[in-house]
């Protein structure tokens, strides 16, 4: 039985620019959340594999639905236990959702001979954005992908946040690194509701088979598919990234200095558009649990006093830097940051 699909032009001419700028991915699929595109990446990497398993690391968000919405904030201190995050998540749900610690890859040596015949894929964030901003250790992910290649895993990137914000090809291309399959959202139409999977060729075969289906009402609707053609267009333009990574930088070097007359110990960890910023510690986490040191009453009294002066800081210690962020905007943040830390460790 034939199967067809009828695309607008834009669906295509925002396909062949994702496929462009991104290192690896030879074909995308686009949804209208980051949620939904996750599940179409699981949904995918179980008909490829024909296996049901699902590892995840904690402190990692991947959506809120309940097979991925597991140890997001865990309580308790079994880093390998899946836990609910919220109420209302039964656990068969995420029955067949397995937890490790990020960073460890030899907790996922281990995980992989106890069950590998089992994973259809691997989900995790690239850069923790969610939790800290946490940095992979030099050779880890490397490492994970080559396991997966051993394992027949798909190896997934949710890029939700990095994507098209660490570099125009997203972490695969900051990283130098291709898993089989990335998920997109946020910074890809520039906040409008429009989502991605992007990867292999061979991955999408289960849906050109009709081995599994991708479906969805909203699912390239023309103002979300051009408002992404527009951004991506806007971040092509030469010293797009160099602008935002100097920004950061120099919020960043105000930061540590301002915390060194203070005497507060800190780190920074992440990229220069998008880092974390940990008050109280002195080494930057490379997990969730290690997150969990930064003094975050100390980082309110920061933030409140940031206020207060006119800027306006996330609440988990989490900074973006957009192509918005001009000099302007620099030269108000820049002197605020001193007078705040000496307000807040006062």
């Amino acid at each position: 039985m034939s199967r067809a699909c009828l695309v607008s032009s834009a669906e295509i001419e925002l396909a062949e620019l994702i496929v462009d700028s991104v290192p690896g991915v030879e074909q995308v699929i686009f949804s209208n959340t980051g949620t939904e595109a996750v599940q179409a990446a699981i949904r995918i990497a179980r008909a490829h594999t024909g296996r049901d398993k699902l590892p995840k690391f904690e402190g990692h968000y991947h959506g809120w639905l309940n097979n991925v919405l597991v140890s997001y904030r865990p309580q308790q201190d079994d880093s390998s236990l899946p836990q609910a995050t919220c109420g209302g998540q039964p656990s068969s749900e995420f029955a067949d959702t397995l937890v490790l610690p990020w960073n460890d890859i030899e907790a996922v040596k281990q995980l992989f001979a106890e069950h590998g015949h089992e994973i259809a894929c691997v989900l995790t964030e690239p850069i923790l954005a969610n939790s800290g901003s946490c940095m992979p250790k030099p050779g880890y992910l490397e490492e994970l992908i080559e396991l997966c290649r051993e394992y027949k895993i798909v190896s997934i990137f949710d890029e939700v946040i990095t994507g098209f914000r660490v570099a125009l090809g997203g972490a695969r291309e900051l990283l130098g690194l291709e898993p089989d399959l990335s998920i997109y959202g946020k910074a890809l139409a520039g906040g409008f509701t429009m989502s991605a999977v992007g990867g292999a060729s061979k991955m999408f075969e289960v849906l050109r088979d009709g081995r599994t289906i991708h479906s969805g009402t909203y699912n390239g609707t023309t103002f979300n598919i051009v408002a992404a053609i527009e951004t991506i267009s806007e971040l092509r333009k030469p010293g797009t990234y160099e602008r935002m990574m100097a920004h950061g930088q120099a919020v960043g070097d105000a930061i540590l200095a301002a915390a060194s007359k203070y005497q507060v110990p800190v780190a920074i960890s992440g990229v220069g558009s998008i880092f974390s910023v940990h008050l109280g510690v002195a080494k930057s986490p490379l997990n969730y649990r290690e997150m969990l040191n930064s003094d975050m009453s100390l980082h309110g009294k920061f933030r409140q006093a940031m206020l207060q002066r006119g800027v306006q800081l996330l609440p988990d210690a989490r900074w973006y830097v957009g192509t918005q962020h001009d000099d302007n905007v620099l030269a108000r943040v820049i002197p605020a940051i001193e007078p705040s830390m000496k307000e807040a460790t006062q």
